[in-house]
């Protein structure tokens, strides 16, 4: 044993008697050499127009450039000025000269223009709803209804294409959001619910993700998967016989995106918006707010105040749903920043 640990011991010393070699971050003269031969002058002018004026959300629709690299090169043209060679790109943390040729050789014969084009083309299409809003659905549409579902309630907010806000409320499912309840049970209540409902010409849920944190709430997000497809099924009463669906859903966390209401990726409250729409006064409302146009009747304000912090949060999110299918959607004024 003694034998061994001795071994270790001059084995361990060799080791970190040897000095450690650091990777130089510094250009070489061959690097720059390579990219001169490698891309013609036109090619180099090409790339380096897209480095020196695409956003970090442009360069990740560059293949091989994720979201780390993009905004290193973005942080790197703040500091220091835009790039003058290829060679100054290998300065950039993340940057090697291997993959740094591939990303020229996939954007050397791409401009800026063609970038930047394809990225507000693709934001455009992200807004796309399931199943897709026919074009003679989205002329004449009047109002809609803002729906979102919980275990023990339905949310809703009727809006009209003015952005007037008709009406919202909380239709009360159960008594308590966890306790057991059998399909049959359900559909019950959801037929009520139906019938509570304001009319309108389509019907908007977003899209939701559940997370399965342990197993104990699987058969509760199980009801609410059940409780959305039921819900779906009784606002399109006349689905078979029509072909046309009333019911539209919006890409998950669009109107979080939306309305820039994300912290580390995850959702925050939305109240302080509802806030400022209740609070200013039409002329002195900033014309660029995206909630500038929308009309809240002071009589519905009661129904917003006289719940609780909860209630409050949830009539808020159906509101934000209504004005981002409005304006993404329908009116088509904005698009969704990625």
């Amino acid at each position: 044993m003694w034998g061994n640990y001795t071994f270790c011991n001059s084995l361990l010393r060799r080791i970190l008697s040897k000095p450690i070699r650091l990777m130089s971050t510094k250009t070489s003269k061959a690097s720059e050499h390579v990219f001169e031969e490698i891309f013609t002058a036109d090619e180099k002018t090409r790339i380096l127009d897209i480095f020196n004026k695409c956003t970090t959300e442009e360069l990740q629709f560059i293949r091989l450039l994720n979201n780390q690299k993009a905004v290193a090169i973005v942080k790197y043209r703040e500091r220091n000025g835009n790039f003058s060679s290829l060679p100054e790109l290998l300065h950039v943390p993340g940057l090697g000269i291997i993959g740094l040729q591939k990303i020229c050789n996939t954007v050397k014969n791409v401009d800026f223009t063609s970038v930047h084009q394809l990225k507000k083309s693709l934001e455009l299409e992200s807004v796309k709803t399931k199943p897709p809003l026919p074009e003679n659905v989205c002329d004449n549409l009047r109002s809609l209804v803002a729906l979102e579902i919980h275990a023990d309630c339905v949310g809703f907010a009727h809006m009209t294409r003015d952005m007037t806000l008709e009406s919202w409320s909380l239709l009360p499912l159960f008594d308590k959001p966890f306790q057991r309840v059998d399909p049959v049970q359900l559909l019950d209540k959801l037929m009520q619910v139906v019938q509570q409902l304001p009319k309108a010409d389509i019907y908007v849920l977003e899209s939701q993700i559940y997370r399965y944190t342990n197993l104990r709430i699987v058969p509760f997000l199980t009801n609410l998967r059940l409780m959305e497809a039921m819900l779906v099924t009784l606002l399109n009463p006349d689905l078979a016989q029509t072909c046309q669906y009333r019911t539209f859903f919006l890409k998950q966390n669009s109107v979080m995106k939306f309305f820039n209401l994300s912290v580390g990726g995850e959702k925050v409250s939305c109240r302080h918006i509802i806030q400022d729409i209740q609070r200013t006064a039409l002329p002195e409302r900033d014309p660029k707010s995206l909630v500038s146009n929308v009309n809240v009747p002071s009589m519905l304000w009661g129904t917003y105040w006289n719940e609780k912090s909860l209630g409050q949060e949830r009539l808020s999110n159906c509101l934000l749903l209504a004005v981002a299918f409005y304006k993404l959607v329908v009116l088509k004024t904005h698009f969704l920043q990625q």
